[in-house]
């Protein structure tokens, strides 16, 4: 059995030491605080009411009560305003939390040695705490008598709506304190803020919750050249590019209807009269309760960059045209070249010897990759330039793999490699897309595979996925036919497994030039698939090979509509990444 000291709990702390509500008591800032009368009168009234002659509110520290109002207390207690615990009753009432109703002091075993007693001529004693709403008792209001009484029930109940009123007035005068602070707080916050974006290089404004105008900072009123009285009164219109004002407003009204942030490029003129190209950026400001209180607003000066950037569109412009326009020139005499080597072959000329045999495939087979190289640059202009057209039919997948199988065999044959054709595991699957430009992206991957593998083989796999994998970008959301294009290749590194879909990257130079690469034909594949809705993906690893998968969406019978290029037609639209321009489409 446990000894009897064991089990002995140590003495909990009297509500008096509790550091809430020591805490609590000093946060009122009524301790040692002159009378005021919206306290004498509530001690006043008790004084009345109960026919007491003293009352007091009484406010209770660790080692003396202060008296914020008394009422008949005789001298020199009354100028002190103050006593020791020692002449306290109301600590009793604290420490209970509850009322303490005393008809006889001096027969009280709680208080018959209190000195009040004897200095204050306390003898019968009423105390009501002064409970806050946070549950802290500060003190009491209480009525004394100097000699016996019996307190009635309609006494104590007055006793108690009185201290209610006393708590009520403290919480109020918390409150006005409080929100006394916190506009002196917003106020030095306004100031802060004002000299911050006033030092800021960019213009700057804020506005109200409904949008008017509340500030616009000294950047703005240089640039613009007008007072903020007149930007306040609407001027700041004046100032946006006619061609550019609707779309500003039609932005504002939206953010301002819905509490979403709003960014525009338009031209603002500036004190000289010129109009220049600024970013536009306005987001709402939130409290803690997530309202908007205001908004903020920022315009960067991107006159630069716009007109570096209307350059660039017209270079490349020209470069697409440009090389339109020489892929055309070059083809046309190159299919004569490939044309008469054709006939040289076939023996219209008469018989060749075996040299010239030779020299006429070379031919044959330069001329062929010179027109594989002219057509990959004329969809890479046709890609740029935004004129890419695409199909979206339903079509059997296992022709086109059949199709593009024939183009690429010989190559595969010659190669040494060993072809798995494992396609036929949904001879019945059907795609929604362009049969021609599928058979394009299928001979690229295979051809690809061909000239990056030295031995070993080449599988063709299909599958079917319900969801979009998380590899895929598109917003499409099935189901999914992907295609995979396996080889036992070089392998690409980690690194580099995106840059492959970039125009003209490549991941060996000299081994690309040795196998007379262009590097072009992912990134068209990967364009091409982009354009169908769908998706050109790589895993690979360095030394085991790599497998690329085209995703096409699966027509299925459950998905009886061909998708748009976006995936979905709601979601977004998706833009060619290098020229940021939509490609064009045909529908079906």
């Amino acid at each position: 059995m446990a000894h009897p000291e064991s089990m002995t709990q140590p003495p909990q702390p009297l509500a008096l030491d509790q550091p809430a509500r020591l805490a609590a008591l000093e946060d009122t800032a009524l301790l040692d605080s002159l009378p005021e009368e919206s306290f004498d009168r509530l001690a006043r009234l008790a004084s009345r009411l109960l026919n007491a002659p003293v009352a007091l509110v009484s406010l209770v520290e660790q080692e003396r009560q202060f008296f914020k109002s008394c009422v008949g207390l005789p001298e020199p207690w009354a100028s002190r305003r103050q006593t020791p615990l020692s002449h306290s009753f109301c600590q009793h009432v604290v420490n209970a939390g509850e009322p303490l109703v005393i008809e006889d002091a001096r027969k009280h075993p709680l208080v018959r040695d209190n000195l009040a007693i004897r200095d204050l001529d306390v003898i019968a004693y009423a105390g009501i705490p002064l409970i806050t709403s946070g549950g802290h008792a500060l003190g009491s209001l209480c009525a004394i008598d100097s000699e016996p009484r019996r307190w009635t029930e309609d006494e104590i109940a007055t006793l108690r709506d009185l201290a209610a009123s006393v708590v009520t007035e403290i919480e109020m005068r918390a409150l006005v304190a409080e929100r006394a602070q916190t506009q002196a707080a917003l106020r030095v916050s306004e100031r802060r803020f004002r000299l911050l974006v006033d030092a800021s290089p960019e213009m700057m404004w804020d506005n109200q919750v409904d949008g008017t105008p509340a500030y616009f900072n000294m950047r703005y009123r240089e640039y613009t050249g007008l007072p903020q009285e007149e930007l306040l009164a609407g001027g700041w219109r004046s100032a946006i590019h006619p061609e550019d004002l609707e779309k500003v407003l039609l932005a504002r009204e939206h953010a301002f209807a819905t509490g979403t942030p709003y960014q525009v490029e338009d031209r603002i003129r500036n004190h000289q009269g010129e109009y220049c190209w600024h970013r536009v950026r306005v987001v709402p400001v939130r409290d803690e309760r997530g309202e908007i209180t205001a908004w903020i607003g920022a315009a960067a000066n991107i006159d630069s960059v716009i007109v570096a950037r209307q350059e660039a569109e017209a270079a490349n412009r020209a470069k697409s045209q440009f090389l339109a326009t020489m892929s055309h020139e070059i083809r046309t005499p190159l299919n004569a070249v490939i044309g008469y080597a054709d006939l040289l072959d076939a023996g219209v000329a008469g018989s060749l010897s075996e040299g010239q045999q030779g020299y006429v495939e070379r031919i044959k087979g330069s001329g062929k990759h010179l027109l594989t190289l002219v057509n990959d640059v004329l969809d890479l202009a046709r890609i740029e330039a935004g004129e890419m057209t695409v199909q979206r039919e339903r079509v059997l997948l296992k022709g086109v793999v059949l199709d593009a199988l024939g183009i690429a065999g010989p190559m595969l044959e010659k190669q040494g490699l060993q072809l798995s054709d494992e396609t036929d595991c949904y001879p019945a699957v059907e795609f929604w897309g362009d049969e021609a430009r599928v058979r394009q992206v299928l001979v690229n991957l295979l051809s690809n595979a061909v000239k990056f593998s030295e031995a070993g083989w080449v599988r063709l796999r299909c599958k079917v996925h319900a969801e979009t994998p998380p590899e895929v970008d598109s917003a499409y959301e099935g189901p999914w036919l992907a295609v995979e294009v396996e080889d036992t290749g070089v392998g690409i590194a980690p690194e580099l497994q995106e840059d492959v879909f970039e125009p003209f990257v490549q991941v060996d130079g000299a081994y690309t030039r040795l196998r007379k690469g262009t590097g072009l034909g992912l990134s068209i594949s990967r364009t091409l698939s982009r354009l169908m809705a769908g998706d050109l993906t790589v895993r690979s690893t360095p030394g085991e090979g790599s497998t690329f998968t085209l995703w096409l969406p699966a027509a299925t019978r459950d998905n009886q509509r061909a998708p748009d290029r976006r995936g979905s037609g709601d979601r977004r639209t998706r833009q060619d990444r290098r020229t940021g321009r939509p490609a064009r489409e045909l529908s079906e």
